[in-house]
């Protein structure tokens, strides 16, 4: 099962950011409100599936004659507009990830001006 979800949020967030295509009949972009819903799914703690799952799943389903994707994360933060929160996250700090939940926690920590004792 974890396979399958891990399958379904890679694609999904591929979708998203417009580095697959999306279908005419696609029910999860042209029903109104399923994003919401996604969004609103994927952020319970109960929901998430280990990091290394869905970055192998994403690793193995890349397409070797197309230019380099996104990192994960990115396309992970770009489908939940984290930018809605007023920060800039940075998804290039290395920190090692559990789950997608604290890996935007992470990006959004890194973000944070750390202060100087």
């Amino acid at each position: 099962m974890m396979v399958v979800d891990g399958c379904f949020i890679v694609e999904l967030f591929r979708k998203a950011t417009n580095e697959v295509p999306i279908g005419a009949d696609d029910p999860v972009f042209n029903t109104a409100w399923m994003q919401s819903a996604l969004n609103k799914d994927l952020f319970l703690l109960e929901n998430q599936l280990p990091w290394k799952v869905i970055d192998c799943l994403f690793h193995c389903t890349k397409e070797k004659d197309k230019p380099k994707s996104n990192h994960l994360l990115l396309l992970a933060l770009k489908f939940f507009e984290i930018d809605a929160f007023n920060q800039d996250p940075h998804a290039n700090r290395l920190l090692e990830t559990k789950h997608l939940l604290d890996g935007i926690r992470n990006s959004l920590l890194a973000s944070v001006p750390r202060s100087r004792n």
